[in-house]
């Protein structure tokens, strides 16, 4: 009897050994590309999370003010705010510029040390957008959204708060 030894892979051998190796190279790396658009997606919607918090913070700071400044109007300086659409910049001083934006609101700026504001910076993809609306004299619900773009689809987080006037 005899024996015949094969010197080398056939044809066929070679294309399901590349098919194995292929397979076995795509998987992996499809997962991780996957893993990385779910990390951007994670990073962008907590960023507008705090942004929209952040809104909601100013919005409470300037009642605030106004409580301990013994104002009349407990809602003074947010008249842009109320019943329409503002933008509240504290950036530029120490006390927040609020402005109205008829239409869309600008996109949100960061500087070059990270913080987010309307006057210095880079233009980013976040646009927020804070109203006001008056429930009652002594009542207003502040409603916070931020939206931006990701990959061609409109994302956006809203915030809502119930304020009291405290008098």
């Amino acid at each position: 009897m005899r024996y015949q030894s094969t010197q080398g892979f056939t044809l066929v051998e070679t294309l399901v050994a590349i098919f194995v190796l292929t397979l076995s190279i795509t998987g992996p790396l499809f997962i991780a590309q996957q893993s990385f658009t779910s990390a951007a997606t994670a990073r962008d919607r907590t960023t507008a999370s705090f942004l929209a918090q952040e809104g909601i913070e100013y919005v409470r700071s300037v009642r605030d003010h106004n409580y301990l400044s013994n104002e009349a109007n407990w809602l003074q300086d947010l008249g842009p705010c109320v019943g329409g659409n503002c933008t509240i910049d504290s950036s530029v001083a120490t006390y927040p510029t609020i402005t109205s934006c008829s239409g869309t609101c600008p996109f949100l700026r960061q500087s070059s040390t990270g913080l987010f504001g309307y006057q210095n910076g880079t233009d980013t993809r976040y646009v927020r957008t804070i109203s006001i609306t008056q429930i009652q004299a002594h009542e207003v619900l502040v409603d916070v959204e931020v939206r931006w773009t990701q990959r061609g689809v409109t994302r956006n987080v809203t915030v809502e708060e119930r304020l009291f006037n405290w008098l």
